[in-house]
């Protein structure tokens, strides 16, 4: 009894004691006011096996407008960017009559 938990990070001010709210540490990400949990995107990343070899959904805080938006970065197999550049290559021999 006594004790909240809110999965929230926070700081103990050493002189204040008063909190100071860092973040969340359970994966939810709120751009412009939509919840959702970064599994949501890794479940959607998993049906890439073998193209995604790993990733990361972070969210960045604009510190001037509050805003968040979500980034992924993914690490893609060696395959898949070779694919890739053939295929850039093919589109760029397309637009231009090659």
């Amino acid at each position: 009894t006594g004790i909240w938990n809110h999965s929230d990070f926070c700081l103990v001010h050493p002189v204040t004691r008063g909190i100071v709210m860092l973040g969340r540490s359970d994966g939810t990400l709120n751009p412009n006011g939509i919840r959702f949990g970064s599994a949501e995107i890794y479940s959607i990343v998993d049906q890439f096996k073998g193209e995604v070899l790993d990733s990361l959904c972070v969210a960045q805080r604009n510190s001037e407008t509050g805003n968040e938006r979500v980034i992924l970065f993914l690490k893609v197999s060696e395959t898949k960017k070779k694919k890739r550049k053939e295929a850039e290559y093919f589109s760029f021999i397309e637009m231009h009559n090659i």
